[in-house]
């Protein structure tokens, strides 16, 4: 719609800085290399009912996908990784997708758990008696922002407990969305609309015990043309496919881990200029791509 095209830099048939070919010809690591016990949740909602939608956000989930079957530890297979896409990511889809991660992480104490999330985000307010707070709401695509509770959008606040109680020492939680009021988020209303707010989101709303990696806070989690991806998205995967290597300590070993990963999408974004204020709730040296050969 026209209300949706996105601005267009430089030279739009350019197909140089496009991921997709590139991640799909990764030669697979060798079976030693993967892990029965690595689960991943891949969510991807590019197309809304009733909001404007989200560019790349499918390209980004298959494109994950992707490289963590090729680069790292998940085996390419419904059992350890499962990916919703648009159409398919409902409220109750949601619920159970992340149901079945947490499933994974009780029955296997020792698993590594990777959440993904590219889509709408929301800061909700929310009151208890008297106490007026603000919730961080995760949006299926039916999901009307006007009319946002707690069972038709996802709350973080239920991600976090659940989380919280699990044993397991490898997590890792991104989302690739913004969690405030502005017009870059979902409550962006094309005509203008009446009675918008302008309100931030704070780093108390994610986090908890796993590190959370979070594209936007109080800005909008913004596209990267060229790249025909979100930008943190784009970025964290350049990292994770070997550019990050060596940022944490200055020793490039062969792997990515997450700290590193954020690093470089951190500085890239500033460098392409994209107004926004990634958040890492933890450090996250949780190893994720190889990349430096068989051993």
């Amino acid at each position: 719609l026209p209300h949706e095209i996105w601005p267009h830099r430089g030279n739009i048939d350019d197909q140089q800085e496009v991921l997709d070919d590139f991640i799909r010809t990764l030669p697979p690591l060798a079976n030693w290399s993967k892990r029965s016990d690595a689960y991943a949740l891949l969510i991807g909602a590019s197309r809304y009912k009733k909001m404007p939608g989200r560019h790349f956000a499918d390209r980004d989930v298959m494109n994950l996908r992707q490289l963590l079957v090729s680069r790292s530890w998940f085996m390419d297979d419904a059992q350890h990784i499962r990916q919703r896409l648009d159409h398919e990511v409902t409220q109750s889809a949601l619920q159970w997708d992340i149901d079945w991660l947490i499933t994974q992480g009780r029955t296997n104490p020792n698993a590594m758990l990777l959440f993904y999330y590219s889509g709408h985000g929301l800061l909700h307010q929310v009151q208890s008696g008297r106490e007026v707070g603000r919730e961080a709401m995760l949006l299926p695509i039916d999901a009307d922002p006007e009319q946002l509770t707690a069972t038709t959008g996802y709350p973080l606040s239920r991600l976090k407990a659940e989380l919280s109680k699990l044993p397991n020492k490898e997590i890792v939680v991104i989302l690739d969305a913004c969690f405030n009021q502005s017009s870059a988020c979902a409550t962006w209303r094309p005509t203008g609309g009446g009675g918008q707010q302008h309100g931030g989101g704070s780093p108390t709303l994610f986090g908890g015990k796993p590190p959370w990696l979070v594209a936007a806070v109080n800005s909008g989690a913004l596209p990267y043309p060229p790249g025909r991806q979100s930008g943190f998205s784009y970025f964290l995967m350049r990292g994770l496919l070997g550019e990050a290597d060596g940022l944490a300590d200055g020793k490039r070993d062969g792997w990515v881990d997450m700290a590193e990963a954020f690093q470089y999408a951190r500085d890239r974004l500033t460098e392409k200029h994209l107004t926004m204020d990634p958040l890492m709730t933890a450090p996250a040296r949780l190893r994720i791509s190889k990349i430096g050969g068989e051993r």
